[in-house]
């Protein structure tokens, strides 16, 4: 339709020009009344005017019949009625061909063509389904939807709208400004550029509800003049509580994961130790009687040493406990917090090198509280078992990873032996990295030392999704 429209164009305005003009005899010669009928002597121009008009009606009927072929359903249905009225034009021209008078016949012709049309697109409504449609699902949708115009006046909004938004002015042909003025979050999506969405809290006298606040600019493309915007407003609600009620779930299970794997450190670890002591009280106890005082005094060294162990333990991990609380601290200050602490505490030299750019945008704040526990623990076995006189830290991103890496100059282990065992807490620091999703690498070489290397994916996999939230 639009092709016949451009082409019929350049010919309606020609066919104009001629009759507001003297070169009027180009359409008719001469005309006078044979009683009562005008007799026209037409020109040349006449001639041309009718094959345009008529290459213009085998053109709509080609497009006519392509589009019938070509469609299916509903728009099947438009070109069928498109092609009635062509069919109209030409049965018109046929009868004007076999006699029947112009001033007759294109007039009904005309009328007739008009009358299907105008039957077809109001009473059976082909034509404007789309814009229906789009009016049954702005009022049938469960978000809210309304529509302000650039001169901040609104100028259409669903019932659902005025529902999620009572109490607020809002209203078709209210002003926006005062709407937003009621409730600072509207003012704030619609001060941001281009399509924006935010999620806010809106305090009610009898409740509190979560919505999400949605702005699309009405224009046709980026660049081009806005017309106004789009508000979608969808209450959220009831995924905030779940959503809450999921954190809530989730924290009482790394509490009780973190309580068992305690549980273990304290088996295989301190926990033994007692048993150790246990034993050799009793074997001190048979050297005093028997008077080996030499054999008594030796192990009483061998029982302090122990127990010194067994005080830098219990200290270490009460200091690995609270310095572990990462969940509402900045991990940056409380791993420099630990590494101060333990520098003071060991004659070790610790090392730390870090990536320019704040950790939170590689990792998120679960991997940073399972990555502090892992340095601790890997700080304990190299105080511990590595005999190490230097320790470093390094941390850094490599394409789609976050790769911390923990090493020192001490002496070496089979990783693939020890660690299977759970020697040195190997085993827990590999449970610790694996629940976050991470992977733990273990490199030992008698003349380089013990290197630990642990490969988290960068924020996205395992990062946690920050919501914008206004008032």
């Amino acid at each position: 339709m639009d092709t016949v429209t451009k082409y019929s164009l350049g010919s309606t305005l020609f066919l104009a020009l001629l009759l507001l003009s003297n070169w009027q005899e180009l359409i008719w010669q001469s005309a006078w009344l044979d009683g009562q009928a005008v007799v026209l002597v037409w020109g040349i121009g006449h001639v041309v005017m009718i094959g345009h008009v008529l290459m213009l009606c085998i053109l709509a009927t080609i497009l006519s019949v392509r589009w019938v072929v070509t469609s299916a359903g509903l728009r099947r249905q438009q070109a069928w009625s498109y092609s009635l009225a062509v069919a109209v034009s030409w049965l018109s021209y046929a009868l004007w061909r076999f006699g029947v008078r112009a001033d007759i016949i294109l007039p009904i012709g005309f009328l007739l063509n008009g009358a299907i049309v105008a039957w077809i697109y109001y009473y059976l409504q082909l034509y404007n389904i789309l814009p229906l449609a789009k009016t049954v699902a702005v009022e049938n949708v469960v978000e809210g939807i309304f529509f302000v115009d650039k001169e901040d006046y609104i100028v259409a909004i669903n019932a659902r709208a005025q529902t999620m938004l009572s109490g607020l002015p809002v209203s078709i042909g209210a002003d926006f400004k005062a709407t937003a003025a009621a409730w600072p979050a509207l003012g704030e999506v619609d001060s941001r550029p281009g399509v924006q969405m935010l999620e806010a809290e809106r305090q009610q006298p009898l409740h509190a509800g979560w919505y999400q606040l949605t702005k699309i600019p009405l224009q046709k493309s980026v660049g081009q003049p806005s017309l106004g915007r789009v508000i979608l407003v969808k209450d959220i609600t009831s995924q905030k509580q779940d959503q809450a009620q999921l954190i809530e779930q989730q924290n009482a299970l790394a509490i009780l994961t973190e309580r068992n794997r305690l549980g273990r450190e304290i088996h295989d670890g301190s926990g033994q130790i007692w048993n150790y002591l246990l034993l050799e009280l009793k074997s001190l106890s048979l050297l005093m009687a028997n008077k080996q005082t030499e054999d008594a005094a030796k192990l009483v060294e061998r029982l302090e040493g122990i127990l010194r162990d067994v005080h830098d333990d219990v200290r270490e991990s009460i200091v690995s406990l609270n310095s572990g609380k990462v969940e509402n601290h900045d991990f940056m200050t409380t791993l420099q917090e630990y590494f101060r602490w333990y520098k003071q505490a060991y004659s070790i030299d610790l090392v730390l090198d870090l990536p320019d750019k704040p950790l939170e945008n590689f990792i998120s704040k679960n991997i940073e509280v399972q990555l502090m526990r892992i340095i601790q623990e890997a700080l304990t076995n190299i105080r511990k078992h590595a005999k190490a006189s230097q320790a470093q830290i390094s941390m850094r991103a490599e394409g789609e990873n976050f790769v911390v890496v923990i090493s020192d100059n001490g002496c070496s282990f089979e990783p693939a032996t020890d660690c299977s065992i759970g020697h040195y807490g190997l085993s827990i620091m590999k449970e610790r990295a694996e629940a976050v999703g991470g992977q733990l690498i273990i490199e030992s070489t008698l003349v380089q030392g013990t290197k630990i290397k642990i490969i988290f994916s960068a924020r996205g996999s395992y990062g946690e999704t920050q919501n914008s939230t206004g008032g």
